[in-house]
């Protein structure tokens, strides 16, 4: 039985848009290459304030693909923001606070995947 042909659109960030198209679209045909699925990326207003891509294909080609999208915007967004820098605590209190300034800042990152989460 063949796999079944589906479609999304996922809203990213627009500092992930020059970062999706890559250098003359070697990115996104990359991705389409890996993926197997269609890849659009709309191009952003002066308004608007995501860029919208759309992915369509089989089911696993489609899955493949957000996730090569979100990969790409993750590291576009690691690429674009320095953390601040924090001396290393002597005490462990100042650990503990480190500890969970840290696992609030991942959490924070980690939310982009609820906003736009796998489709299987």
């Amino acid at each position: 039985m063949a796999e079944q042909f589906t479609s999304t659109v996922i809203n990213v960030p627009l500092f992930a848009y020059p970062a999706l198209l890559g250098k003359k679209g070697s990115k996104v045909k990359d991705m389409e290459l890996t993926s197997g699925a269609s890849i659009d990326i709309f191009r952003p207003t002066k308004e608007d304030l995501w860029a919208k891509v759309a992915i369509s294909g089989t089911q696993t080609a489609t899955s493949t693909a957000c996730l090569l999208v979100k990969m790409t915007v993750l590291h576009a967004r690691a690429a674009d923001h320095s953390p601040e820098s924090f001396p290393y605590p002597k005490d462990k209190r100042a650990e503990a606070q480190l500890n969970m300034f840290t696992f609030y800042a991942e959490m924070r990152a980690a939310a982009f995947n609820t906003r736009h989460p796998q489709t299987d």
